[in-house]
């Protein structure tokens, strides 16, 4: 079994792109606050951190994409996008088995040293402007798992029994969480992951991918979403620590 890959986005201080009354919505946690291009063709957006960071793992999500659609990613060295350096090769938006908004992710081999992103859409054709409900950009913390990890569909419906033993529907949103249990970390490893958690908590986004090796990626092994249920680390002996963590995907 492969690992478990996780990574949380970095602070965005800046951004520079067309509709700039609607970038803050880029920065914030809920992918319900969605960033709209003001055109329906191709476009830039670039990003600004504010200071030099390391970065290997990239997430779009809760898009409006249509087949054909693409992301790349590049380092520059300011907002204008000066200084460009490919990072991630053109890829699809819709990954295999995708449903409903899109969201993809690019990871990287090495990190990348660089205060400014830029993130590049190519649409083959004129659609609808084009949405985004967040971006992530950060450095990924990604160990092994136990065997037993596994999702639970969730379905926000309400159910109501009627008196004819028939059942009153009030349809929403389905979803799913995941739990998993980390293995054999090392006392550093454990302390990274510390302080991954400490910052999150059950209150900010990260972005969890299952099986982070298998190929292809298929969209259900890719969430956004917080921690629930945070639980205390098992030492199993003197130079080895056993995590359960689970999530719930933020929709």
């Amino acid at each position: 079994m492969g690992g478990i890959a996780m990574f949380k986005g970095e602070q965005i201080i800046a951004m520079a792109g067309n509709n700039a009354a609607l970038l803050p919505a880029l920065a914030a946690d809920s992918p319900r606050e969605v960033w709209v291009n003001s055109a329906q063709i191709s476009f830039n957006l670039t990003f600004d951190f504010g200071a030099t960071l390391l970065f290997d793992s990239f997430y779009l999500g809760s898009t409006n994409a249509v087949g054909g659609d693409t992301w790349t990613i590049y380092s520059c060295t300011d907002l204008a996008g000066a200084g460009l350096v490919l990072r991630a090769a053109a890829a699809p938006i819709i990954m295999p088995g995708a449903k409903g908004r899109f969201s993809c992710i690019s990871l990287l081999a090495a990190p990348v040293s660089t205060r400014y992103l830029r993130l590049n859409i190519t649409r083959p054709a004129a659609a609808a402007p084009f949405e985004i409900g967040a971006f992530c950009a950060g450095l990924r913390f990604e160990h092994a798992y136990a065997w037993g990890a596994g999702r639970q569909p969730i379905d926000l419906s309400g159910v109501t029994q009627l008196i004819d033993g028939g059942f009153g529907i009030d349809e929403a949103a389905m979803k799913a969480a995941f739990k998993w249990k980390f293995i054999d970390l090392s006392d550093s490893e454990r302390e990274q992951l510390w302080d991954f958690v400490i910052d999150r908590g059950a209150r900010r986004p990260l972005v969890v991918v299952e099986d982070v090796y298998a190929a292809p990626l298929r969209a259900s092994q890719l969430h956004y979403c917080k921690f629930t249920n945070l639980e205390a680390y098992e030492r199993q002996d003197p130079a080895s620590t056993v995590w359960a963590l689970s999530a719930e995907e933020w929709l």
